[in-house]
């Protein structure tokens, strides 16, 4: 998926003049706009609440920015759902094990989420 091009919509039924100008402003790439239309994706305010709202904000806003993404998922709460799989996840890869196959490739042997050796 093309996050660049990805259709900024406010997914709400009133309209919102703080959301309107938000979207205007990403529009025309700022990356302020970026930032606070995540944390209203974050926290409902304004729009329906929507982590991959927030997380497309995020990536474009880090794009555009230069910043890395983990830093924005290091700074969501602890026990946030997002942050909690990508931790999982992070945890998951950390653990396969990757073996050369007959042909050269690299396949996935197995994973272990911390069972057996």
């Amino acid at each position: 998926m093309d996050i660049e091009h990805y259709p900024i919509s406010q997914d709400v039924n009133v309209p919102n003049p703080k959301i309107e100008k938000l979207i205007q402003q990403a529009r025309l790439g700022e990356i302020e706009a970026y930032d606070a239309l995540a944390v209203c994706y974050r926290n409902g305010d304004g729009v329906k609440q929507s982590v991959f709202n927030m997380m497309t904000m995020y990536a474009l806003s880090c794009k555009k920015s230069g910043k890395n993404i983990k830093d924005i998922i290091k700074s969501l709460d602890e026990n946030h759902l997002l942050r909690l799989l990508i931790d999982m996840l992070d945890h998951a890869l950390g653990q396969i094990i990757l073996s050369p196959c007959c042909r050269g490739e690299i396949t996935v042997e197995r994973i272990r989420f911390g069972i057996g050796p």
